[in-house]
């Protein structure tokens, strides 16, 4: 009862806090009102039509007067950090404005959205001086929003996170059972930046044929851990561990251990824009295999190093995100490999993206291979590792759209 009464309580306040900023729905294609476009991924796109109507949404980037960029990151208590940048073009060319806002972990979709639309009228209200439409608006403060601060953290900043999840696909002739176990830890502060994962998988396929039963079986854990020290606005350093056991790859126990330091030329703090770091890692690998391996090793202690080049960069124009890495063994460096992944979309002229993603692997470091090969059904249900020089994938792209410029309409029916 007391839980409940709390409940209203907090209802009661939300609903007397809010700040709002509204005005009577433009007709579509309203000229006096400022074109939009807004860059967003995540966005519940109608519901902000539906709320934010007091300027035309178009559909494309260079028709906009105002481009507003949406992208988050995670923060160190689990929950997300949005940037809305307002960028000025046309008539507005030059004018541009940056806002923040912060949701807690576990923070509903409708309270994030709700925050996002807030922070959108906010933010286009300087755009709105000049206009017709500023004659319509209605601006009501209703109060102090309260921001959750936290005087005293008896976590320390820690947060934990468990997960258990499982998966049964039953057909006459086949099954599939799956089951996944993760916990997480993680403290992320100014200076450091900490995170732990453990995680377990069984899947389990069986397929009943005229002849015979197939039955396919895969297993695997590991512990995933990370240190990082920040170092300036460029710079950091960390400790990469990894340790736990894989069939597919005949591994009983694996465990590795590097040293790592990052360069980034950007800024950390203009991440959800851009970054192009450079990292290095240096470190001991400890294999004890399942089946002698190819190279007649039952266990083996290894040097490794990595190199890796990884771009994010998003603008008007499109956004990049590429990661290339290099690798090899010591003694031996033909034991190496090269892996690049990319993902490319570039809006290229007026309605026209092109849309590339792909990766390749040159793969020459396949170790834990079992000396005893393969069989014809493990080939086929991939419950063994075989032996490959190259892998690649690729997904090609484009679309064009053409009409109506103006995107101001909801209709949910259907």
């Amino acid at each position: 009862m007391k839980i409940r009464r709390i409940s209203v309580k907090i209802l009661i306040f939300t609903l007397l806090i809010s700040s709002c900023v509204s005005a009577n729905k433009i007709k579509q294609n309203d000229k006096s009102a400022p074109d939009v476009f807004l860059d967003c991924s995540f966005c519940d796109f109608d519901y902000i039509r539906e709320r934010v109507n007091f300027v035309n949404y178009v559909r494309e980037r260079k028709e906009a007067e105002i481009y507003i960029m949406v992208t988050a990151q995670r923060t160190g208590g689990g929950g997300r950090q949005y940037v809305l940048n307002f960028i000025g073009q046309n008539q507005f060319q030059g004018k541009k404005d940056t806002l923040f806002f912060n949701t807690g972990k576990n923070a509903t979709e409708d309270i994030t959205r709700y925050r996002m639309q807030k922070y959108l009228k906010l933010g286009l209200l300087p755009y709105l001086t000049n206009s017709d439409i500023l004659k319509n608006l209605n601006i009501q403060y209703k109060g102090k929003e309260q921001e959750e601060i936290i005087k005293t953290d008896r976590w320390n900043n820690w947060v934990f996170s468990i997960e258990l999840s499982g998966y049964l696909d039953v057909e006459e002739t086949s099954q599939n059972y799956d089951t996944d176990v993760e916990f997480q830890a993680e403290r992320i502060t100014k200076e450091w930046k900490f995170e732990s994962e453990l995680d377990y998988r069984y899947n389990e396929e069986i397929y009943d044929t005229e002849d015979e039963t197939v039955k396919a079986v895969r297993d695997n854990y590991g512990m995933e851990s990370l240190v990082v020290k920040s170092l300036g606005r460029n710079f950091s350093m960390g400790l990469f561990t990894r340790m736990g056991a894989d069939k597919y790859s005949n591994l009983k126990f694996n465990f590795q251990g590097a040293p790592a330091i990052e360069y980034n030329f950007f800024p950390y703090s203009q991440a959800n824009l851009r970054q192009l770091c450079l990292r290095y890692y240096i470190g001991y690998r400890y294999n004890n295999y399942i089946n002698t391996t190819l190279y007649n090793k039952n266990q083996e202690a290894l040097l490794k190093q990595s190199f890796v080049i990884d771009l994010e960069y998003k603008r008007r124009w499109g956004e990049i995100d590429t990661y290339l890495e290099a690798s090899n063994y010591f003694p031996d460096i033909n034991k190496n490999r090269l892996t690049l992944h990319s993902n490319i979309n570039l809006h290229l002229i007026k309605g026209f993206s092109f849309v590339i993603h792909g990766g390749a692997s040159l793969i020459h470091d396949q170790i834990s291979l079992s000396k005893e090969g393969a069989t014809k059904e493990e080939r086929l249900l991939r419950i063994k590792e075989v032996q490959t020089d190259y892998s690649y994938y690729v997904s090609l792209g484009f679309e064009y759209t053409f009409g109506s410029i103006y995107n101001n309409i909801v209709n949910p029916r259907f």
